[in-house]
């Protein structure tokens, strides 16, 4: 997001003006936090969550826990996934399990064994899902700083450093790390899931699209005409870093000509994550006829969402980049771009309850608001605006990544769990 406001603001809704640059002032300033939403959307008595089941993977670190506090907040039946339990129980404190509507599952999201195992836990436990949100993943060291990530690219650092919107201090490109190619953070070797994927979009993409397929028969028979059961999806501004080949996932096809670049590839699991959520909406948001009560018939449906949870403060996440972050930290123009975590969860709280969403999907969200296409395109340059890039929404990838994604995991041809086929 830019430090100044763009000319053609592509972000609508009822907190879309608490995201212009002249109103951040960092954590804690206007923009909402999951909790606020919850309260402004009238759920804390209790009453919407009595009856609802939510299912959010990676509540150990981050926005997870966040998360999970602010859905828990309605009333709603929650549990999370995490591969250390320990480490997830911690994060989400005491006082909240001891509701005894928090729980946490067992997922390692870089194994789909360990998916299927547990969503079969899951459905040990419940028979309804209301609510997925999709919320892990595994990333560059350097990646909350995602978008300021420009910077990583020699070639860019022209542009960008003497573009008046965007300037950024030097400091941050001394903290950086050189290979020859230019500046980047770090050389990360490129690593695979235990099924032999590249590990962001085997963990990022497809384990979040087997947790689906495993699933989509409870969220859609949770679903009723008040609330339609919803996919959450988080992906990320760096879905403008790459595009996505479906041809070369594992990015090994011609290594010569498209050598591994571990910040494409993340954004290339990011840009899957916008792919699987408007296949979600095509496939399951128009409606699947279903008996109610009374022999009455209703609409069974899942919408899908995709959002950018923005840039925040996590001690956790950020760890590995204490000098990056504090050489932006000691700029005030993007000072005050970062959230902090509660604000960090509030896109997604928004995406899994908004009344104002009730029956549509497909949908891209960012700053609790529907995100139109970025005025200023795609690429790593232009992350941090607002909005979309120019390849989020492609119908022929979309469909054709859902029946690769049906390949690669395993899964029988996706069929309609209540009355036909999908095509």
């Amino acid at each position: 997001m830019s430090p100044v406001s763009q000319d053609s603001f592509p972000l609508t809704g009822r907190y879309a003006e608490r995201n212009r640059s002249e109103n951040l002032a960092g954590p804690g300033d206007s923009r909402p936090t999951g909790l606020q939403v919850i309260e402004d959307e009238g759920l804390l008595d209790g009453s919407w969550g009595a009856d609802k089941v939510c299912l959010v993977t990676g509540v150990s670190a981050g926005i997870g826990p966040e998360t999970v506090r602010a859905l828990a907040a309605t009333g709603a039946t929650v549990y999370g996934t995490a591969r250390d339990l320990d480490k997830a129980r911690a994060a989400l404190g005491q006082e909240l399990l001891a509701t005894g509507r928090v729980h946490v599952l067992l997922m390692d999201q870089v194994d789909l064994a360990s998916v299927r195992s547990c969503a079969a836990e899951f459905r040990k436990h419940s028979n309804r899902l209301n609510v997925m949100v999709n919320n892990a993943a595994v990333r560059n060291s350097f990646l909350p700083l995602a978008p300021l990530a420009p910077i990583f690219y020699f070639s860019k650092i022209r542009s960008f450093l003497f573009n008046p919107r965007i300037c950024l201090p030097i400091t941050i490109l001394e903290s950086m790390k050189t290979n020859g190619r230019g500046i980047q953070v770090m050389n990360t070797p490129q690593s695979y899931t235990k099924d032999g994927f590249e590990l962001q979009f085997g963990t990022n993409h497809l384990s979040h699209f087997l947790l689906f397929h495993e699933l989509r028969d409870l969220l859609l028979a949770s679903s009723t005409p008040d609330f339609h059961s919803r996919v959450v999806n988080v992906s990320s501004a760096a879905h403008k870093y790459s595009p996505l080949d479906l041809d070369d996932v594992n990015f090994t096809a011609s290594p010569s000509t498209r050598p591994y670049d571990g910040w494409a590839a993340y954004g290339a699991s990011k840009t899957a994550n916008i792919y699987m959520t408007t296949q979600i909406e095509r496939l399951f948001g128009g409606g699947h006829g279903s008996s109610g009560e009374n022999g009455q018939q209703h609409e069974k449906k899942i919408h899908g969402y995709a959002v950018h949870p923005g840039s925040f403060v996590s001690p956790n996440l950020q760890k590995h980049s204490a000098a990056e972050m504090a050489a932006a930290h000691a700029d005030p123009r993007f000072r005050k771009i970062f959230a902090d975590v509660q604000q960090g969860c509030a896109t997604s709280v928004y995406a899994a309850v908004s009344a104002a969403l009730e029956g549509r999907g497909g949908l891209y969200l960012e700053g609790c608001s529907e995100a139109g296409p970025s005025p200023s395109g795609d690429g790593m340059e232009n992350a941090v605006d607002y909005g979309h890039g120019n390849w989020a929404f492609d119908e022929a990838l979309e469909k054709r990544l859902w029946e690769r994604s049906l390949e690669w995991v395993g899964a029988a041809a996706d069929h309609d769990v209540t009355s036909g086929t999908h095509q």
